[in-house]
């Protein structure tokens, strides 16, 4: 019994010495807003819109100290749409983000899950939905990902340490198919620079099966829904038979005091489009992006900016203007206004006339005020 009780002390202590140097946090987003939009299946909608800026999310992270700057880490974040209480994703509980991993000041950051992929981690910060209107500015369809509409389940990443301003990435995502390796697998790198003025970033994206490897997993409601489903986005669902598809980006963003000004340009490949009964068109099917944008910040607190986002393929043009003004109350909680004016023209991916996201013509207008906090 005295032995016994010794060993439940010695334990209860050697788990306390090593709770002592792990840390545990609870962290957030919340944001919401009313939305004006001009044209949802012929009729205008005023309605209440969660997760404009970013999804509204939750998430534990934590760290543990190895030694020798070696650090034991993990995250586990989940989407969630504010005004309904529903998951970002039917049945999965941690949706956005969940791995774990190590970290090194020396040596990088390598993780283990389900993970953003590196072209939303590095061009994607450069873009007019990450530096000013949230998912209302996301390119068409985000054909590129440069929002994560989706991320990448079975992954392994790897970030370097920063090298004099360059920071590069490879990740890997394993297709876990019985008897064929190669089936449903992606890699992709990255690189950015950044140094006073200048940032600039590009990446790279190889994926085998999309339709299966990616676009038939649960996605976050990006865009209030309009995108949710890769599988019948109008954009580019008719291309989700492709073979393989393939995404190149690369951007820049200069700063001149409150004010900078970024561009980005994404070409996106979807190979070997097969034909089936649902989807009419077959061959292999090229994106072209451009992405111009403009960030003016006002005492640090007070933020007004514009951009502008051209997207094509072989018969459908895709355009954007797109304007942010921002005000924060503190470092956790801002109010916004954002707005933005779609022009779409041609042919759909179901070989339908182009519409814009959830209109029933070629023109859609959204105006959204709203508010997010940080915890």
């Amino acid at each position: 019994m005295k032995r016994t009780t010794a060993m439940f002390f010695s334990g209860l202590i050697g788990a306390t010495a090593a709770h002592a140097q792990s840390s545990v946090t609870l962290y957030g987003v919340v944001d919401d807003g009313i939305a004006y939009t001009s044209n949802v299946g012929g009729k205008s909608l005023v309605a209440m819109r969660a997760g404009n800026l970013t999804q509204s999310f939750w998430g534990f992270q934590g760290a543990e100290d190895l030694g020798g700057g070696l650090k034991a880490i993990f995250k586990l974040e989940n989407g969630f749409d504010l005004n309904t209480g529903n998951l970002g994703g039917p049945s999965q509980i941690f949706g956005r983000q969940a791995y774990v991993g190590f970290d090194s000041a020396k040596f990088g950051r390598i993780t283990m899950g389900r993970q953003f992929d590196l072209d939303r981690e590095s061009t994607g910060s450069l873009t007019t939905a990450s530096r000013l209107t949230g998912g209302l500015g996301a390119h068409a369809g985000d054909v590129d990902n440069l929002w994560a509409i989706y991320n990448s389940a079975n992954a392994v990443k790897y970030v370097s340490p920063n090298f004099g301003g360059v920071t590069l990435g490879a990740m890997y995502k394993l297709g876990n198919v019985a008897g064929d390796f190669t089936n449903s697998q992606s890699y992709m790198f990255s690189g950015s620079y950044s140094n006073g003025a200048l940032t600039a970033a590009a990446s790279f994206v190889r994926v085998n099966d999309p339709g299966q490897a990616i676009y038939g997993a649960t996605t976050s409601p990006t865009l209030n829904g309009a995108w949710a489903n890769p599988l019948t986005n109008t954009v580019f669902g008719g291309f989700a038979s492709a073979r393989r598809l393939q995404i190149a980006t690369a951007g820049a963003l200069y700063a001149l005091g409150g004010f900078s000004a970024a561009f980005v340009y994404s070409n996106t490949r979807f190979e070997d489009v097969i034909r089936t009964s649902s989807t009419p068109l077959s061959g292999t099917f090229i994106f072209n992006g451009y992405d111009a944008n403009v960030l003016y910040t006002m005492s640090g607190t007070f933020f007004v900016g514009a951009g502008f986002d051209y997207e094509s393929d072989h018969d459908a043009h895709y355009s954007q203007v797109s304007a942010s003004v921002k005000y924060l109350f503190s470092k956790s909680t801002l109010v916004y206004l954002t707005s933005a004016y779609l022009h779409a023209s041609g042919t759909n991916s179901f070989g339908r006339p182009a519409v814009a996201l959830t209109s029933s013509s070629s023109n859609q207008t959204t105006v959204i005020l709203g508010m997010r906090h940080y915890f």
